[in-house]
């Protein structure tokens, strides 16, 4: 009932019409989260008797003891972790150190209670009981002195980091559970559409900054920026509302790359992944164009790898592609968005640390890059959404639309609604995957065409059938006048040569090589 829950725990919680379960469940868990703060374990004197004798192992086991499940150590990123009511957060002020100390009033009570035994035994005229309690409790003031030292403090640490029953951890633990998504107020189970509170066990650390509030909680403003920016297209509106859900679960089934593409700019994407950045926190964010793109000079695989550990716990990440005629690195995007485990260093890190993506990957570009239009495993995972609207000051064409400068302010303020459309979007997901609509499709085979200069070549300048003959220098002559008078980048011969093999058959004779069945238009 909710008079049994102290007004206190109540104080942070939204009161709406229906959300009565969540109330209380927030106050439930405000009540674990205090109790679990200010509820110290009590020890026997055999107990504190063992941990003392058993110098800085002993201690050890009694800070373990004490903060089981509150404070864990990732040895692969060799940082201590404190526990935060629903998640996970990096102990960045050494606090772990500080709460060595918090041994300190334990031995004091041992010590304490070896007074009282000397006391009574002095009375009894019992000498040797009474020395031994009076030896006992030097012991005890010794380990309270002893663990007021720095040096001393960092070796208890290492040991109760150190073994299986220890605070550590390996770090591959965090963030494995794909469908719970967490937040600063609890965790919501996205399959089983179930808010509740979070557990140590969960072992997340990456959290939604944005309050959960409830599934039904509107954002109008949103929703009419959605409709601007996909001029009002309802299959393409809903299609990018099943992409965006689907990207905040931690899962990566669908191996695909969506390519945000709006040619004149202020077409309103870069708005969109700002808003998602700032409602969702270190859940999305950007990730380097490199990361998607052919490089002169590739990274040694023996450095640090900070760009992906970066993806580590994302949930939505975009790379931005600002110059025209960049090249898609085919083997990074089929690695980034395969759904395979992933291997990173962080910058100071002492080993590579292995663990499964959760992040749904999308490039965002004014240029569509350059991509090998005979790549099949590639194009499969494209998609191409154009973003055909301009925003700005003075509208002048028909694709333009009037700029709303506070627009961004606006959308901040939605931030629990925006998410509770990015949960529903999950749920029609889950239900209908991502389905794309035809313009998505239509366009996504245009660029793959647009992209084939060699099957443009053939189309408009060469003539396909028996008896046809072409010699090689001046079909790689004729192609690269092509694309020079239509403004194209050509391929190099040997890429151009390849091209040809896949569909036609070469011979030769004294006058050099050529191809069957095709020949140059007069």
């Amino acid at each position: 009932m909710i008079s049994q829950v102290p007004p206190h725990c109540l104080a942070e919680v939204k009161t709406t019409p229906g959300n009565v379960d969540e109330i209380l469940m927030a106050a439930r868990a405000k009540i674990a989260e205090e109790e679990a703060a200010y509820t110290k374990p009590t020890f026997t004197f055999d107990e504190l008797l063992e941990y003392v004798k058993g110098g800085e192992a002993g201690d050890a086991k009694m800070f373990v003891q004490i903060f089981q499940e509150k404070i864990v150590k990732d040895h692969a990123a060799d940082v201590w972790y404190c526990y935060a009511g629903h998640h996970w957060e990096l102990d960045e002020l050494n606090e772990t150190l500080a709460r060595v100390e918090d041994l300190i009033p334990h031995y004091a009570n041992g010590a304490r209670q070896c007074s009282k035994q000397e006391l009574k035994a002095t009375r009894a005229m019992d000498k040797e009981t009474a020395e031994l309690a009076k030896a006992t409790r030097e012991m005890f003031l010794k380990k309270i002195t002893c663990l007021q030292r720095r040096r001393y403090r960092q070796d208890v640490l290492v040991l109760a980091a150190a073994g299986e029953s220890s605070l550590g951890i390996t770090g591959k633990e965090w963030d494995l559970d794909p469908y719970l998504l967490p937040f600063k107020n609890g965790v919501l189970d996205l399959k089983k559409r179930l808010f509740r509170p979070g557990q140590p066990s969960d072992y997340i650390k990456t959290v939604c900054p944005t309050k959960w509030q409830g599934f039904d909680v509107p954002a109008p403003r949103w929703e009419k920026f959605i409709l601007e920016i996909l001029d009002g297209d309802p299959d393409l509106i809903a299609y990018l509302k099943r992409l965006l859900g689907y990207g905040i679960a931690g899962l990566t089934v669908e191996h695909k790359l969506p390519i945000l593409w709006g040619p004149e700019g202020r077409n309103g994407k870069g708005t969109l992944l700002e808003t998602l950045n700032y409602v969702l926190g270190p859940l999305a964010g950007p990730i380097p164009g490199e990361m998607l793109l052919e490089q002169k000079y590739p990274r040694s695989p023996a450095a640090p790898s900070p760009d992906i550990m970066a993806l580590r716990g994302k949930r939505l990440a975009w790379a931005s592609e600002t110059d025209e005629g960049k090249n898609i690195d085919a083997g990074k995007v089929k690695l980034l968005t395969g759904g395979d485990t992933l291997t990173g260093r962080p910058p100071f890190g002492k080993r590579q640390v292995d663990f499964p993506p959760t992040h749904t990957l999308m490039l965002l570009t004014n240029f569509r890059p350059r991509v090998n239009p005979r790549d099949a495993a590639l194009w499969d995972r494209l998609h191409l959404i154009e973003f055909k609207i301009s925003f700005v000051d003075a509208p002048a064409k028909p694709n333009q639309r009037p700029r709303d400068k506070y627009l961004s302010i606006e959308l901040k303020k939605e931030a629990s609604g925006i998410i509770a459309w990015l949960v529903a979007g999950n749920f029609e997901w889950q239900e209908k995957g991502l389905a794309p609509p035809l313009q998505v499709l239509g366009s996504t085979k245009e660029y793959r065409k647009s992209e084939d200069s060699v099957a443009q070549f053939i189309e408009q300048c060469c003539v396909v059938g028996d008896g046809k003959i072409a010699r090689a220098k001046e079909l790689a002559d004729a192609y690269v006048d092509f694309c020079k008078d239509g403004g194209l980048k050509a391929i190099g011969k040997k890429k151009f040569f390849e091209n040809l093999h896949g569909d036609f058959l070469k011979d030769r004779d004294n006058k050099g090589i050529y191809y069957k069945e095709l020949g140059l238009q007069a």
